[in-house]
């Protein structure tokens, strides 16, 4: 295909599909205001939204640190904005860092900037995934487009474009958020640049799942400078959480938290978002990713003392 009609084509299939997501959130708008079950609790069930946890649990690392994994069941936020009470804060404290800014508004308007934040993040992931594989067809390049920046499906009847678009800004989760920094991090090891890539990589563990999903192909496209991105990302995660693990009671409490809930806690619709873009974008690059892994065994076995 001719160079420039494929790029024509891209960008028409990812301008779609960002225009799609907008009406998506559009959509969800109504929904950020509202107390009720959310996604996936039982209806009747009255609960705050998932942003919730990130606002309570930022401002309790600044007023008080030995709460930021309390039970938000049991706890009264009201003066905050958050009714009937927050949702748990279930994350690495490192992720607090990304929240600390909206602190400076109020909880209502801080969910929407996040939202709006996020969905401004939709053209830098279209530029990267464009970037990681700018060399495949326009088949694969679509199909991961789709996938990112819209994920178009639905199990519910009422007409919606995207189910797990629509909860993500809901409830003003994460995911986006989490797919940029994974992504970023994907470029700057394609890009020979193995410092910059672990500091991305080493961000995005706030949530281990989507991090340790993508690790073949982080390692792959770091393959040039392996280690230095293993060291880079090593010093990220422990830069950014460290400190914060060492406040008083955070430690004890973000141990009874992950044995208790956190290792329990399912994979939700939004939750689909940054796993089946790193699946797929890893099958879009399976050859490397094998190339990568096989010739190291072979380096292993032939010298088996490096």
């Amino acid at each position: 295909m001719n160079p420039r009609i494929k790029l024509i084509t891209i960008l028409l299939i990812m301008g779609a599909s960002i225009s799609l997501n907008f009406l998506t959130l559009y959509q969800a708008y109504p929904e950020t205001q509202k107390i009720d079950a959310g996604c996936c609790t039982p209806k009747g069930t009255l609960l705050a939204k998932d942003f919730s946890a990130f606002y309570f649990g930022a401002w309790n690392l600044v007023h008080n640190s030995s709460q930021i994994y309390v039970r938000g069941a049991s706890v009264n936020a009201s003066f905050l904005g958050i009714k009937p009470h927050p949702e748990s804060f279930k994350y690495l404290p490192s992720f607090l860092i990304f929240i600390l800014p909206t602190l400076f508004l109020n909880y209502q308007t801080a969910l929407n900037a996040f939202d709006a934040i996020q969905f401004a993040m939709l053209f830098l992931i279209a530029f990267l995934i464009y970037s990681l594989l700018e060399g495949k067809n326009i088949a694969i390049i679509g199909i991961v487009s789709v996938i990112a920046l819209l994920l178009p499906f639905s199990t519910v009847s009422s007409w919606r474009v995207s189910e797990a678009y629509f909860w993500q800004w809901a409830e003003g989760q994460d995911k986006v958020l989490d797919l940029a920094l994974i992504l970023i991090a994907f470029y700057f090891g394609l890009k020979n640049k193995p410092l910059f890539s672990g500091i991305f990589f080493g961000l995005s563990f706030f949530d281990p799942r989507f991090s340790l999903v993508a690790i073949p192909l982080f390692l792959t496209l770091n393959r040039r400078k392996i280690r230095r991105a293993v060291i880079s990302t090593s010093l990220s995660f422990i830069v950014t959480n460290v400190p914060i693990l060492a406040l008083p009671g955070v430690l004890s409490s973000f141990v009874a938290m992950f044995v208790s809930v956190g290792v329990t806690t399912p994979i939700f619709y939004y939750s689909y978002i940054p796993l089946l873009t790193i699946v797929a974008l890893s099958a879009a690059k399976w050859r490397e990713i094998v190339g990568t892994f096989s010739k190291d065994l072979e380096r292993r076995v032939d010298n088996p003392k490096k």
